[in-house]
């Protein structure tokens, strides 16, 4: 049924016991809140996809201007052309392209239609900061009409509260007015200039937490006996072992690790450098580690080597992986109380691991160990993988662990996981 205008006067303010839409024609339709706050929207379909704008509240834009503006919309979509970017285009010509809109255009063209190598957990916290701290307090004002004084205001108050949010805020914004520049959509890039140190007094705290060895018979023994899944505890000692990023691990596949071979292959997709260099990396399995990842391969219902329950055909997610240390915490501080075990996180165990390796073998391969690139000339003329030499380091690495956690009887397994738990 149609809308009528009497029917738009009467509904109009008046409180609602929930909110609902009501269709009109041409996709035209009207959406009203509980406090009854009008709102028409249309919606389409644009390249297979469903899409819904806003076209205007009313009484501010009558049924008939809407009616009108949705036909000329339509008019537009029988061309091929998206209505969305006519609104922009419309806004951009009348200095009216609110910072939502203009961050929306961002997202879109550079991470979606073309083509980037950003891994999708950073795209993630760039469209967090930005929908967290930054629209609710500038998304409705053009961005053309934002100054420089604004901008700081923002990110000087955000600086106090949340500085990581403010640094990561800063330059994702830095970013987005740069390529809004050359699109000629903003004249001028305020933050251009801006520095989070220099403006901001934001300074990067560098974390040097590593491991004693009694915190590692403690952490050693705490993922052999706390309260979680055995992937997730294997999880934990495997990023120890290794000293791989947490990532590695969680989109790590059955298939990368060739137990015949014995050797564990990460694909470039799969590690923080390989987008840029089109290299895997190969870290060698020693004996000692292969009836661990049989297990792991046994346990899990996926294609990847870890796994959530509840969660088939899902790898663990970022969030998921960083309460993992807060499990352990909480168990060494019920089963340790005498000890003072400080505040860690997932990547203090691959800091751990690195500076072990200062003693057990040469910079070079401890280096590639982690999948870091090597320094000065070695970038250019090394490219040799240190196979050998990792897996001899690996297993120092591990009879040191296994004299840590059971000093007593260093034939011990360093990680004794039941199936059944």
């Amino acid at each position: 049924m149609a809308i009528i205008d009497s029917w738009l006067k009467t509904t109009n303010g008046q409180l609602q016991s929930k909110e609902f839409e009501r269709s009109d024609r041409d996709g035209l339709s009207v959406r009203v809140s509980k406090k009854g706050k009008i709102t028409f929207q249309m919606r389409y379909r644009y390249q297979d996809k469903p899409i819904r704008i806003s076209i205007g509240s009313y009484p501010n834009v009558t049924l008939k201007s809407a009616r009108e503006v949705c036909v000329a919309y339509r008019a537009e979509l029988e061309k091929g052309f998206d209505p969305r970017i006519v609104i922009r285009d419309e806004a951009v010509q009348k200095n009216e392209l609110t910072t939502a809109v203009f961050f929306e255009e961002w997202f879109k063209s550079k991470f979606e239609i073309t083509r980037s190598n950003i891994k999708e957990d950073t795209l993630l916290e760039y469209k967090n900061v930005v929908r967290r701290h930054i629209l609710p307090k500038l998304g409705k004002y053009p961005i053309e009409h934002i100054t420089l004084s604004k901008w700081l205001d923002l990110f000087e108050s955000l600086a106090s509260t949340v500085p990581s949010a403010a640094r990561l805020g800063l330059g994702v914004c830095r970013r987005a007015l740069k390529w809004g520049v050359r699109r000629k959509l903003i004249t001028v890039n305020h933050l251009a200039n801006i520095e989070a140190k220099e403006d901001l007094n934001i300074t990067r705290n560098t974390r040097k937490r590593v491991f004693t060895d009694e915190e590692l018979a403690v952490l050693l023994r705490a993922i052999e006996f706390c309260d979680m899944e055995p992937s997730r505890r294997i999880f934990i000692f495997m990023e120890l072992f290794f000293g791989c990023r947490s990532h590695e691990l969680r989109l790590a596949k059955k298939s990368h690790f060739d137990l015949d071979s014995l050797l564990w292959t990460v694909p470039p997709e799969n590690h923080k450098t390989g987008s840029k260099s089109g290299h895997s990396i190969v870290r060698p399995i020693i004996k000692e580690i292969v009836p661990i990842i049989e297990m792991l391969k046994e346990l899990s219902k996926t294609d990847y080597l870890f796994y959530s329950v509840g969660l088939v055909g899902e790898v663990f997610e970022k969030s998921q992986v960083s309460r993992f240390a807060y499990t352990v915490q909480n168990w060494i501080k019920r089963n340790e109380p005498n000890m003072e075990f400080p505040y860690w996180s997932m990547h203090d165990l691959r800091r751990t691991q690195r500076t072990r390796m200062s003693k057990i073998t040469r910079t070079e391969v401890a280096e590639t160990m982690l999948g870091h690139k090597l320094t000065g000339m070695q970038s250019i003329y090394d490219h040799h993988d240190y196979i050998e030499e990792q897996s001899a380091a690996y297993t120092i690495w591990w009879n040191q662990l296994q004299r840590i956690k059971s000093p007593e009887d260093p034939s011990s397994n360093v990680v004794e996981l039941k199936r059944s738990q």
